[in-house]
């Protein structure tokens, strides 16, 4: 549950920031930026590590295996960027 309230949380900072135009400034437009990292990280990435972790080995073929270490890779990255440029942005 904890998982999916975090998702639920992204989506609706991505709602307000895109829908409320009080909202739309260059640190809120990091902060949905943000969000869009993370729930991609939620979406892409957890699911099938989650696979991964309870089997014990990779089941899901090479192709995907690639895609997934190339998402956990790409994904992770930018919300760790996105953190550090609301810091500096601050």
């Amino acid at each position: 549950m904890g998982s999916n309230c975090r998702e639920l949380r992204n989506v609706f900072v991505i709602a307000a920031i895109l829908l409320e135009r009080n909202l739309q400034s260059v640190a809120n437009h990091l902060i949905l930026s943000l969000a869009v990292a993370d729930l991609l990280v939620a979406c892409l990435v957890m699911p099938l590590g989650a696979v991964y972790e309870v089997s014990k080995e990779w089941r899901l073929g090479a192709d995907l295996c690639d895609m997934w270490t190339s998402s956990d890779v790409l994904c992770c990255t930018a919300s760790i960027l996105h953190l550090v440029a609301i810091a500096l942005d601050r």
